[in-house]
């Protein structure tokens, strides 16, 4: 063979397995990207991982450990998400079976496996197409609709926790503690004490209930049925995510009631007390009932508000899972 054939071959060869070589790790960096992005979202606005109080060296670390231990689980990912779509357990994919957002996919990988069009798909045959940026514009959009995602994970919860906080708001503002913020505001601290206290502790409660590892594995069941590149948020995800700001109000007042019933009573009574002894100041004597009650009411309804937490946080990230996935 001639030399310069020889090294033309050579050089085809080359530039074949450069070139296979470079698409490989582009995937993969496509791959952990995504997955980096979908995770930033929860660690972002999260309870407990998104509190100012844990470093941002800490979190940036637990994102980056995060997606390289999901990075290389997403093909196991999609196999489970294969066998979830398959209800009927008898080894076929119907078009019933799919979610709206996975028909086209469907019909074209019905199309690839030389089926007839409307056929059932076998689970084995189910594979969702890899990403692939077509541009910096297309790759920015897809990381934001990824972002999104965890996003709206943590969202969910946190506002449900932020009722319990909203409830203890409105206790200090009944027994007079909010007052500190105004004699005080260099306190550095957003919020009323109670309101931080019952937020550091349904934060606990969450804790209690590995909420923070159920949301870990709500956000990679993601994966199963929402392939990275094709995240989106529908418009029925949005509202009903918004809707959660009533339970999260329902929540605050259930634990600010019998305080808010109480602080009434008492107001009442320091009224009469009031006309009827005006020798007594009762601003001064006020504010020590008015907090030693308020000590009394919450280590009675603490027990309440957490078992209220504890029956509802699982249910609540398992309602926002099916939410992101199916979009209902």
């Amino acid at each position: 063979m001639p030399a310069f054939l020889e090294q033309f071959i050579s050089t085809t060869v080359q530039d074949g397995l450069a070139r296979s070589l470079l698409e490989w790790q582009m995937e993969r960096f496509y791959t952990f990207t995504l997955v980096l992005i979908r995770i930033s979202g929860l660690m972002i606005i999260g309870p407990l991982f998104g509190q100012r109080a844990i470093p941002g060296s800490i979190r940036v670390l637990l994102v980056l450990t995060t997606a390289l231990l999901v990075t290389p689980l997403i093909t196991v990912q999609a196999r489970k998400g294969a066998d979830r779509l398959d209800a009927n357990r008898d080894g076929q994919i119907s078009a019933t079976e799919v979610p709206a957002s996975l028909q086209d996919e469907l019909v074209d990988l019905v199309r690839s496996s030389g089926l007839p069009p409307g056929s059932n798909l076998p689970v084995e045959s189910f594979r969702l197409p890899q990403y692939s940026a077509r541009s910096v514009i297309d790759y920015a959009a897809v990381a934001v609709n990824e972002l999104s995602l965890g996003l709206v994970l943590g969202l969910g919860v946190l506002i449900v926790i932020t009722g319990v906080q909203l409830a203890g708001e409105l206790l200090d503002q009944q027994t007079g503690i909010a007052l500190g913020d105004v004699f005080n505001p260099g306190f550095e601290m957003s919020g009323s004490a109670s309101g931080q206290m019952m937020f550091m502790m349904a934060t606990l409660v969450l804790l209690l209930v590995d909420g923070h590892v159920l949301m870990l594995l709500s956000l990679m069941e993601t994966f199963q049925l929402l392939p990275l590149g094709d995240a989106h948020l529908s418009q029925v995800t949005i509202e009903k995510v918004v809707l959660l700001l009533q339970p999260s109000l329902i929540l605050a007042l259930q634990v600010a009631a019998p305080m808010l019933a109480t602080m009434s009573l008492v107001a009442l009574a320091m009224g009469f007390l009031g006309h009827t002894v005006p020798q007594i100041n009762v601003l001064v004597v006020g504010f020590p009932i008015r907090a030693l009650i308020n000590i009394a009411i919450l280590a009675l309804t603490f027990s309440g508000m957490s078992a209220n937490l504890v029956s509802l946080l699982p249910g609540l990230i398992r309602h926002l899972t099916d939410l992101l996935i199916t979009g209902t």
